[in-house]
């Protein structure tokens, strides 16, 4: 759950990156 929490911090702090991690996260599961 921990990478789960790291991911959403991210997205958190950086707005751009979002796109990059919902389209890795959508690859992984659709």
């Amino acid at each position: 759950m921990s990478w789960f929490a790291s991911n959403l911090l991210s997205a958190f702090l950086l707005p751009p990156f979002n796109v990059i991690l919902l389209g890795a996260m959508g690859r992984v599961a659709p």
